[in-house]
């Protein structure tokens, strides 16, 4: 469990305290993809991982269940560089400097 200044952010804070990560989080996006009472929110992160910029999507009705799929999916594009396998196009690879 974590505390954050809202939904999304004690989500992250839990997310970054299970995975070990410290990440800062440049870039956070909301967009409805459809309309009505069941209308799915897209959110799209970008986080800064040891100076490298990673993005992450997530699709939900919910969105803090969309924002922990997108944060989570950046995540994973940070393992999958870790573990020596190829980076996704997702993966901006320029410093956050710049």
């Amino acid at each position: 469990m974590a505390d954050g200044d809202g939904p999304v952010d004690a989500v992250f804070l839990a997310i970054e305290k299970l995975t070990g990560l410290s990440l800062i989080c440049k870039d956070y996006q909301v967009h409805s993809v459809s309309v009505g009472k069941d209308a799915q929110a897209e959110v799209t992160v970008e986080v800064e991982y040891q100076n490298r910029l990673f993005r992450g999507r997530g699709l939900s009705t919910d969105t803090v269940e969309a924002s922990a799929r997108a944060f989570l999916n950046a995540i994973n594009r940070i393992q999958a560089l870790s573990n020596g396998m190829t980076a996704s196009p997702q993966a901006a690879d320029t410093p956050s400097g710049k």
